[in-house]
């Protein structure tokens, strides 16, 4: 039992997530339990508990994780057109490389300073090209669906 208190000592939610990312990367989201990771980080899932209030926090986080190592261009260093384009076509990549995260970042809320940084430069790249607030609203609402889902 000492050893279990010692893993349990030293698992913090950094390496609960790069164990549920492991799993999510070797068999897919549905790979992803609380049960798993505990195994993968050596303790009970008990443990874990301490730290995450569910499984689909977890997943949150994973998806949280995916969006947060996104490479977008600096803002406002490149032609509007060439700014959209790179977003959409990271943020295309990202899902091609994970197409599980399409489902879980349509399902479930995400943390909006992640989730939303490609879309607020998209909207700061509108406005650049010369569209006044309204039509750049209307514009993303078309992309996303006024109900705020990709379609």
């Amino acid at each position: 039992m000492p050893q279990q208190r010692s893993h349990a000592q030293s698992v913090n939610l950094d390496v609960i997530v790069e164990a549920a990312a492991a799993l999510f990367d070797e068999d897919g989201v549905q790979a992803v339990s609380m049960r798993r990771v505990a195994a993968r980080c050596g303790v009970s899932p008990v443990v874990l508990y301490r730290h995450i209030g569910s499984k689909d926090d977890l997943i949150a986080l994973l998806a949280n994780r995916a969006l947060d190592q996104v490479e977008l261009p600096e803002p406002g260093t490149l032609d509007w057109r060439e700014e959209i384009t790179r977003i959409l076509r990271t943020m295309h990549r990202v899902h091609l490389e994970h197409p599980e995260f399409v489902q879980i970042t349509v399902a479930r809320p995400i943390d909006a300073i992640v989730a939303y940084r490609g879309m607020e430069m998209m909207l700061g790249a509108l406005r650049r090209a010369g569209l006044d607030a309204k039509e750049t609203v209307r514009s993303e609402e078309r992309r996303v669906g006024k109900e705020g889902r990709s379609r």
